[in-house]
């Protein structure tokens, strides 16, 4: 599942995203320590997700940017080239094994600092709650810029290198207002998104199989279901700001307008669930 943008499988990302993590609810004594197992699986299960799910996401933001033009019409050149569905994947690969890091370390700290102790007791979901925003927010320091180059590929028709993409930027516009336009969009995107997401994987976790975030006896399939509807679940709470936050970083830098004036726009165009159906498939 991908909570929009992280990891937690964010566009990329961002995305709400790919994120691979001990299941939340678990009480562990040593909370800062990631098995390298684990970080590498979640690395590598994000960039499996990512390379999936590229086209969808492809999709996605041509809606989210479609103004005058019909969903077809707004990606029908892309099916010209079938390796143009996956433009501007590049960064989100290699950046998810420590988008995925920064999810899981910045979610346990904050938890047991909120419910300190070494027992095996669930945390509550007041708890699960805070801590999985709280991660959400740590990590749009990467998902920010890392998005907003993978938008910019997504909706040039030609050629576009990221790496080049983000020097010119950084070099014509500064860094606030180049690679990391947008910053603030996605954290009050990411913030409230991954709380739901880590709520929602945790409640429907429990109930498919009562007191399982204490004994972690759940199957893989109870997994899956629940990531499916927590990323979707992430998504429908915020879309209408992840709608307004492509078309911010889209914009030429002299033509962005602020969150609520974009908002504004895009309610009288009638596009605030622009591109939703591939998102939540993406899920």
């Amino acid at each position: 599942a991908r909570v929009c943008g992280c990891v937690v499988a964010g566009e990329g990302g961002s995305g709400e995203g790919n994120a691979r993590h001990t299941p939340p609810g678990t009480r562990r004594g040593s909370h800062a320590r990631m098995d390298l197992r684990e970080f590498y699986a979640g690395g590598i299960g994000g960039a499996v997700g990512v390379l999936t799910c590229q086209p969808l996401d492809l999709l996605k933001v041509q809606r989210q940017t479609a103004t005058a033009r019909t969903s077809r019409q707004a990606v029908s050149w892309r099916l010209k080239d079938a390796l143009s569905w996956w433009k501007g994947c590049s960064y989100p690969v290699y950046t998810s094994c420590i988008q995925n890091a920064l999810v899981f370390y910045a979610f346990n700290k904050v938890a047991a600092a909120l419910e300190p102790g070494t027992g095996t007791r669930a945390y509550s979901m007041p708890t699960v709650f805070a801590a999985g925003a709280t991660a959400g927010a740590i990590q749009s320091l990467i998902t920010a810029p890392v998005e907003n180059i993978k938008i910019r590929c997504q909706v040039n028709e030609g050629k576009l290198s990221p790496t080049r993409e983000l020097v010119r930027l950084a070099r014509t516009h500064g860094a606030a207002n180049g690679p990391m336009r947008g910053f603030w969009v996605t954290v009050l995107r990411d913030t409230p998104s991954f709380g739901v997401y880590f709520v929602v994987y945790d409640s429907v976790r429990e109930l498919l199989n009562p007191n399982c975030r204490e004994t972690d006896s759940d199957g893989a399939a109870a997994h899956l279901l629940a990531g499916g509807l927590a990323g979707s679940a992430a998504w429908l709470s915020i879309y209408p700001i992840d709608v307004a936050k492509t078309r911010i970083q889209s914009a030429p830098a002299a033509k962005a307008d602020s969150l609520l004036d974009t908002l504004r726009q895009i309610a009288k165009e009638k596009n605030l669930t622009a591109g939703l159906s591939s998102c939540i498939l993406r899920a």
